[in-house]
């Protein structure tokens, strides 16, 4: 972390050039910060239902399974050694150069994960994030999916879990908010209220 103020007795005009320069070098050698971000499952869709979620054109029931993670916090993060898994095994391992926003989304589609799927069951599944340490940072544990309607939270970020709103299918929103929106809104409670559904452990 680049010193602070508050970390330097007396500083003086070098000593903030010095920590100007020390957090220069660690953004450009460590990547993009991460301390005191706070990501989260935001969506999971388990049953496409024949709708082709991920447009690339090809509707595909393994393919275009995904789960969203959201950054509730202002500054961007690296998710290099993140990982997710289901009730079985690790689905997906996050790569180098692999980062969320500030506010932003990152969606894993069933194409795209490391270990070939997602693996997502249809009728129930427990969804897993685990941070480079290996510690749980968040776990969603649903039941019977509706064909083309992602779990969601509502509030984006913040809410509990439930069905996609919506009135026609197919009702899920990959990489935005459940209206559209491609950053989550900048007043966020810190984290969800503990007790619910997913809700970080």
């Amino acid at each position: 972390m680049p010193p602070t103020n508050k970390m330097m007795s007396r500083p003086t005009r070098l000593y903030k050039q010095i920590a100007v320069l020390s957090g220069f070098l660690a953004a450009l050698f460590l990547g993009p910060p991460q301390a005191d971000a706070v990501i989260l499952i935001n969506e999971l869709l388990a049953n496409p239902g024949g709708f082709d979620a991920n447009s690339d054109g090809s509707a595909d029931n393994v393919d275009d399974e995904f789960v969203e993670l959201a950054n509730l916090d202002s500054a961007a993060a690296t998710l290099e050694g993140w990982s997710l898994s289901d009730a079985i095994t690790t689905r997906h391992i996050f790569g180098s150069g692999d980062v969320i926003s500030g506010f932003g989304f990152v969606s894993v589609f069933g194409l795209n994960a490391s270990s070939g799927s997602l693996g997502l069951n249809n009728s129930a599944d427990t969804l897993t994030l685990w941070d480079a340490d290996g510690a749980a940072v968040d776990i969603f544990a649903y039941g019977s999916s509706q064909a083309g309607i992602s779990w969601s939270r509502d509030p984006d970020g913040v809410g509990s879990f439930a069905a996609h709103p919506g009135a026609n299918l197919p009702r899920y929103s990959p990489g935005m908010t459940v209206d559209g929106m491609e950053q989550l809104p900048h007043q966020q409670d810190p984290q969800p209220a503990p007790g619910q559904p997913g809700a970080p452990v």
